[in-house]
């Protein structure tokens, strides 16, 4: 079964840092290569102000796509098909302070393979 997908970090949380780690390294040191120091420094600073939300995002990220890998009895040929899978995520949720919520107020239950 493919379960790469279901790694929450991948999902959303590392490309969120990635792209916020750039910017605050090039803000800090220019175009030139950073110390060791420095990079854990920035990833540290990133990793504070990072919003709960994205967080939170990879984890129902990681759910779905879950979902959909059950749905597909583990295969993961609907990679293949119209790109990167769209998972709802701005149609059913909203940035709280704590997170995401879900716009119409349902709780997540976790996947299981029951029906698959």
């Amino acid at each position: 079964m493919w379960c790469g997908g279901c790694r929450t970090r991948r999902v959303s949380v590392f490309p969120c840092m990635s792209a916020r780690h750039s910017a605050l390294a090039r803000a800090r040191g220019g175009l030139r290569v950073l110390t060791e120091d420095e990079i854990w420094a920035a990833a540290k600073d990133v990793w504070a102000v990072l919003p709960l939300s994205k967080i939170a995002s990879g984890f129902i990220q990681a759910h779905r796509i879950a979902e959909i890998v059950i749905k597909e009895r583990g295969s993961n040929d609907f990679l293949g098909v119209g790109g990167t899978p769209r998972v709802g995520i701005r149609r059913d949720f909203k940035v709280s302070h704590d997170g995401l919520v879900r716009k119409d107020g349902k709780k997540i239950p976790p996947p299981t393979s029951k029906g698959a």
